[in-house]
């Protein structure tokens, strides 16, 4: 094990800002600082415990990196000109500043010159001297040179990008009017992302907040406010937005030698089955899943093949929320275009 960067400062303390939960708040917010010697007594002890914590987890790292040596642990590191006054002096926390006081009072540790000056060294148990010169005898080798392979290397297979379903041709027109209702569709999507992580007592609060910062008027306020509520509130909507779904889930896998890499806006895994949903944020609003555009279904198709291979046995369904309703439409196996139509 070579322990190549141990001059540096305490690992995973930050020193420029603390999270911390305001009475009320639901997520921490970063509360930033020049000095901590400003710091209010209250924020100052959170800082105390929190750089405690930074430590602790400094030398848990330490440890399990020295102990990972199964017989050899070099410990090493390198500093600009600054940094190389700070190392070995009373204050530094580094890993290398702990450990060479650590040999210094070990007294079977060797105090040896390097190149960049003296080296301490601990050895247990029998150091044979190295071998300088090794030699290889020609009947000992395991190939003869003449059974090589001297001929020109055939050219290397063009690269492929990968397919990203969001992002295939023909997407649905939209209309120069459609601006104002294309806008709500977004505003409407990102707090389908961020809600699910609220409690519902405090949603209705975050959305007007929210919304009031993006500059939305009092009555478009309400009324995303109300169709949002009665998509997140709706029983037959309920896993898409319980603990159980997961959010921005990336899916990649291979379909007909075919590489799908693209990332989905829920994704629900249950004991047998799955469901796959995007939100759609365009103006248009289809009022059937037959409706919905081509593009649309090829995307969903290819997530519902990267999943079936994924998951065998598992019943895969793809479903689109078009935000801008809003309105939910479940996509069934005959709505979806065939695998060679895919790529």
């Amino acid at each position: 094990v070579i322990l190549a960067d141990t001059g540096q400062q305490l690992r995973g303390a930050d020193k420029s800002y603390l999270p911390v939960r305001l009475e009320g708040g639901y997520a921490d917010v970063p509360f930033f600082f020049r000095s901590s010697k400003e710091l209010p007594d209250n924020i100052k002890k959170l800082y105390e415990e929190r750089t405690m914590l930074a430590s602790q987890e400094d030398y848990r790292l330490l440890y399990v990196a020295m102990t990972r040596a199964a017989d050899h642990l070099y410990i090493g590191g390198a500093v600009g000109r600054r940094r190389s006054g700070q190392v070995g002096r009373d204050g530094d926390d580094c890993w290398h500043t702990r450990l060479r006081a650590v040999f210094e009072l070990l007294p079977d540790a060797e105090s040896v010159a390097g190149a960049w000056g003296p080296e301490h060294r601990l050895r247990r148990g029998n150091w044979p001297p190295p071998q300088l010169q090794v030699s290889v005898e020609a009947a000992s080798a395991r190939h003869s040179v003449t059974a090589l392979d001297l001929s020109v290397a055939p050219e290397p297979l063009p690269a492929t990008r990968p397919l990203t379903p969001s992002s295939l041709p023909e997407e649905p027109p939209k209309s120069p009017a459609s601006a104002a209702v294309a806008r709500r569709g977004t505003l409407m999507h990102r707090l389908f992302e961020r809600l699910p992580d609220v409690p519902a007592d405090r949603r209705p609060k975050v959305i007007d907040d929210w919304l009031h910062l993006q500059g939305v008027d009092d009555a478009e306020r309400q009324w995303i406010a109300a169709q949002v509520l009665a998509v997140l509130h709706d029983p037959g909507f309920a896993g898409l937005f319980e603990g159980e779904a997961l959010t921005e889930a990336p899916i990649a896998g291979v379909v007909e030698g075919h590489l799908v890499s693209g990332t989905v806006d829920r994704l629900v895994i249950r004991a047998d089955s799955i469901l796959v949903i995007d939100y759609k944020t365009g103006w248009h609003v289809p009022e059937r899943p037959e409706d919905i555009a081509m593009p649309y279904r090829r995307q969903m198709a290819l997530y519902v093949q990267v999943l079936q291979a994924a998951f065998p046995g598992f019943a895969v369904q793809a479903g689109l929320l078009f935000t801008s309703g809003p309105r939910f439409h479940l996509l069934e196996s005959g709505l979806l275009p065939s695998v060679a139509t895919l790529t």
